[in-house]
């Protein structure tokens, strides 16, 4: 039961993240109904997606990632569109999460941003199991602040009134939505992780990404409906502002804030962003340093580094060039989730898909033996790719 609470919450702290801040400013352009569904949606093809990838180290070994099972069932150039995405998408959500996280501790500037690097670099300089657990602890923190959360908003908001579905749903704004709300269900770049913790067992695996991916689609749902639920009723300028132009992280923290006098509120609306983005960001920092500690075997198996120096080297990999992204490139926490949704697509679905259909041995999956399903999959990546690409020419 440990090992399976643990699996759980590798996949789900990982997800529960960036979304607990970005979801709602983001939805609020469709309203509540709109968005409900398309967060189930997006939770069963993460569910399916996991599957899928998980199914391939099932038929390798247990460490390798995307990179080395695309060399092993495909050959140089699907290991090589492996790597490069999948280097993309952590280093771009480790970036997302130190400002993200610089920006709920103050304002954001260099030198919170270097103090959330240095204790990024702390956290995942230790152990894998380590980390496994500290993360699991500050999950199941999340989840009952979360719950309490939840239930004092209901005090102030007004049932009656809450904004279901908006009149009219702009193109760009949809293009934006898309793509970030399935980069908030994004825990692909841990799944080798999970294997190989697991030890191949299929049915921990199945349970894993399953709970790994409807629980951050019940919280979402509970958070993202209270959250409108509470500004629309209490702040109707600033919801018709969200759902209009937009707002930025700053504005929506203060905002739940000002909402209501209780300081218990306050304080956990504070904690909830703040082990959101934390969880995130153990759970993908582990799943680059164990990517880079493999890279780093071959210098080990030559004498040149033991096993801790390795480690701290890959921590420190993980951690500099995010931090310089997150300092150079300000305002851009949900440009950059949106981006990372697009190369989420490939690495999550285009890739795994191609690779799955070079398996020659029956899949593990039963799930996976529609074809109907996989097409499924395929489309709904389709169109993340679509929604981002001309969301890059709005822009433009």
């Amino acid at each position: 039961m440990q090992k399976k609470l643990r699996s759980i919450s590798m996949l789900a702290g990982t997800a529960i993240g960036s979304g607990m801040i970005s979801l709602p400013i983001v939805l609020a352009h469709i309203g509540i109904i709109p968005a409900i569904g398309l967060m189930l949606c997006c939770a069963f093809m993460t569910y399916i997606s996991a599957l899928i990838r998980t199914e391939l180290n099932l038929h390798s070994d247990s460490r390798f990632t995307l990179e080395l099972v695309g060399l092993k069932f495909s050959g140089k150039g699907a290991a090589f569109i492996g790597n490069i995405s999948l280097r993309m998408l952590q280093f771009s959500l480790m970036s997302a999460y130190i400002y993200g996280l610089s920006a709920i501790l103050g304002d954001g500037n260099c030198a919170q941003k270097l103090f959330v690097a240095i204790g990024t670099f702390a956290i995942l300089a230790f152990s894998s199991n380590r980390i496994i657990s500290v993360n699991q602890k500050l999950f199941t923190a999340l989840l009952c602040v979360v719950a309490a959360s939840i239930v004092c908003m209901m005090f102030h908001i007004n049932l009656e009134t809450l904004p279901h579905r908006t009149n009219s749903i702009l193109l760009p704004k949809l293009c934006v939505i898309l793509p970030t709300l399935f980069t908030s269900f994004g825990f692909q770049g841990s799944l080798h992780s999970l294997t190989r913790f697991c030890e191949n067992d299929p049915k921990l695996i199945k349970t894993a990404c399953f709970w790994g991916s409807f629980l951050p689609a019940i919280l979402y749902i509970a958070w993202v409906v209270g959250v409108i639920a509470l500004i629309f009723s209490t702040q109707p300028a600033l919801f018709s502002k969200m759902a209009t132009q937009g707002i930025d992280i700053n504005e929506l923290i203060q905002a739940l804030c000002l909402a209501s006098d209780a300081h218990i509120v306050k304080s956990a609306v504070f904690m909830i962003s703040v082990l959101a983005i934390v969880t995130s960001v153990i759970g993908v920092g582990l799943a680059l340093v164990d990517d880079l500690d493999v890279a780093l075997e071959r210098f080990r198996d030559r004498g040149r580094l033991n096993e801790r120096v390795g480690r701290l080297l890959s921590a420190m990999i993980a951690v500099v060039p995010p931090t310089l992204v997150a300092i150079f490139v300000p305002n851009a926490f949900v440009k950059v989730l949106s981006f990372a949704g697009m190369i989420l697509a490939v690495i999550a679905i285009f890739l795994p898909v191609f690779l799955l259909s070079k398996v020659k041995e029956h899949t593990v999956f039963r799930i996976l033996r529609s074809k109907l399903l996989i097409f499924s999959c395929i489309l709904f990546g389709g169109v993340i790719v679509l929604c981002e690409v001309t969301s890059l020419f709005v822009m433009l």
